[in-house]
């Protein structure tokens, strides 16, 4: 409860009108302001929305009104498919038995946990999820990933059965496989962290965005047919990794620019460090 008025001179300039639910000139969405209505892990105060509604109030509380992801899925199943809570329609079809309801260091919430260098364990859906080679997407994760880097490829996000996709490489960089081959700059290893990857149709862009960095690589024209895959999709072997969330944007939806994602991530409780 807030008691009195706030008082004093506040250093330095603060411009703009504070947009969103529970928006505060002191207090930005990314600094922890409380979104209510939106479900929040009690140990590292990030946003994971649990219903389309969550999402609205989300994207509100961000100030965008580019609209919501097409899919989502909040990964705390104990077993089984996860479904897709925004419509239902998009089943991830979970193979070679990774573990459900992994603890995640510093989260309330758990992961599904994939096992180094196991051959096809993923999570995928190849008959009703967005076609990326018809419309722009904008996968988004949380991923918990290894302390130490794999001894070769291993599989995080694939749109398509081969590329667009992004793997973790030999050096602990994840690596965006699309119309060529190239390494992001920072090592991911021993931290959950989001992932935010974009394949922009109208703009022919191919971009990578982390708590850590923003990256653009080489677009190429994904390959027809609905397709997302987790883990080892392509390359077909997992890392090391627990996926804590995941949802796509589809279409104009998706076409987010940098400071959107930006903005988007931080609403979500990540501290970001790039401009």
């Amino acid at each position: 409860m807030s008691i009195g008025v706030r008082a004093g001179v506040v250093p330095g300039v603060r411009c703009g009108v504070a947009v969103g639910v529970l928006s505060d000139a002191i207090v930005p969405p990314s600094s922890g302001t409380v979104i209510p209505g939106v479900t929040r892990d009690s140990a590292s105060g990030k946003y994971f929305p649990a219903t389309a509604a969550e999402w609205t109030l989300l994207m509100a509380a961000a100030g965008l009104a580019t609209g919501n992801p097409t899919v989502a899925w909040t990964l705390q199943d104990a077993s089984g498919n996860p479904t897709d809570f925004m419509g239902g329609s998009v089943v991830l079809g979970v193979n070679a038995a990774p573990t459900y309801q992994s603890p995640v260091p510093g989260y309330s919430r758990f992961g599904i946990r994939f096992v180094d260098g196991t051959a096809s364990q993923r999570m995928f859906n190849n008959s009703a999820a967005p076609n990326p080679a018809l419309t722009s997407t904008l996968v988004f994760a949380v991923v918990q990933f290894p302390s130490s880097a794999p001894a070769a490829a291993r599989g995080i996000i694939t749109k398509t059965a081969t590329t667009p996709r992004v793997a973790l490489n030999t050096t602990g960089k994840l690596q965006l496989v699309d119309g060529g081959t190239s390494d992001l700059v920072n090592s991911i290893l021993g931290a959950t962290r989001p992932i935010m990857f974009l394949t922009q149709l109208t703009a022919l862009a191919s971009k990578v965005f982390t708590d850590q960095e923003k990256f653009s690589g080489t677009f190429g024209v994904p390959a027809a047919g609905a397709f997302i895959g987790f883990a080892g999709t392509a390359p077909a072997v997992a890392a090391d990794t627990a996926f804590l969330y995941a949802a796509e944007f589809s279409g104009t939806a998706a076409e987010l620019s940098d400071a959107q994602v930006k903005t988007l991530l931080q609403t979500l409780g990540w501290t970001i460090g790039w401009t």
